[in-house]
């Protein structure tokens, strides 16, 4: 079921969804979490590209031409594009650690291309892994089975209201804060 926003965000704005199990497969590392989401992500669109490359090559060879598209490249990934599609969450040393450290999993695998041009990555991801680390570690309600990692709630940081009561009003009474401000959101 596709769900629209409440909020008309700009478009092709950026957008990072990091899954809660995505956290914990990566063993509580968020900045990780959030590689491995945007590495789904680029595949999922890589699967679009790959299947019309299909379509194109078949329509090709019905003509007796020769399949001129790659159908199942890997995805290029170069860190500094990396970091910045996940909100600098990590720097790129971290990154390529990261990296590493999710294909230890098996969420991915790296590829050595014959002729090298720059540090580029060049990675599979392998969501038949993901899915198996799921099943491994939900139920079939989605409640998770006992796993070491645990999440703790986010509690939010920064000035609530840190001003306590009897700090609110100077010596005649009057309120000390903004005037036009009180009542109303920042």
């Amino acid at each position: 079921m596709t769900q629209t926003s409440c909020i008309s965000h700009p478009a092709n704005n950026r957008r990072l969804q990091i899954h809660e199990w995505q956290v914990l497969a990566c063993d509580g590392d968020v900045c990780a979490a959030g590689v491995l989401s945007h590495i789904e992500c680029l595949h999922n669109e890589k699967q679009g590209i790959d299947k019309q490359h299909k379509q194109d090559n078949d329509i090709a060879e019905l003509h007796n031409k020769s399949r001129q598209f790659d159908e199942d490249i890997p995805l290029r990934i170069k860190l500094p594009e990396l970091r910045k599609a996940i909100f600098g969450l990590g720097a790129e040393k971290k990154l390529s650690d990261v990296l590493n450290k999710i294909a230890l999993k098996s969420f991915i695998s790296f590829e050595d291309p014959e002729e090298r041009l720059d540090r580029t990555k060049y990675v599979r991801f392998h969501p038949e892994n993901c899915n198996a680390w799921i099943r491994d570690n939900y139920n079939n309600d989605g409640s998770l089975i006992n796993h070491p990692c645990k999440i703790s709630p986010i509690r939010p940081k920064g000035r609530v209201d840190s001003a306590k009561k009897e700090n609110r009003f100077g010596e005649k009474g009057e309120s000390i804060l903004p005037k036009g401000r009180i009542g109303k959101s920042r």
